[in-house]
């Protein structure tokens, strides 16, 4: 090997754990932040929350519950948990159908 080469070579192996103690760590944090951690399962158990919620605002309302005050609050909740669904925040959009079904529940 000529000797301009061969100093390269030595001077890239030097710097080569310095590039890796930056890169490892950058690619590593990348990485964790390309996961999607906001379902964990609860995207089809909203889903199904909203879905009983609204079949139970209809039933409400047929039954001559529709202008009362917590029917006006379950359907404020639906539409949120809507809302929430949209924008893939599945925990709140879950708590918001449970509650809207809590308060039909209470009324009747």
């Amino acid at each position: 090997m000529n000797k301009d080469l061969t100093s390269k070579v030595r001077l890239t192996m030097k710097r080569r754990p310095i590039l890796m103690m930056f890169a490892v760590p950058l690619i590593a944090t990348i990485a964790a932040c390309t996961g999607d951690s906001g379902d964990r399962g609860l995207g089809a158990k909203c889903s199904a929350g909203l879905d009983a919620l609204q079949d139970e605002l209809a039933t409400s309302k047929a039954k001559g519950f529709g202008g009362t005050v917590a029917w006006g609050k379950a359907a404020a909740l639906l539409t949120a948990g809507k809302t929430q669904q949209t924008f893939g925040a599945y925990e709140n959009c879950l708590e918001k159908s449970v509650r809207g079904r809590q308060i039909l529940r209470d009324a009747k």
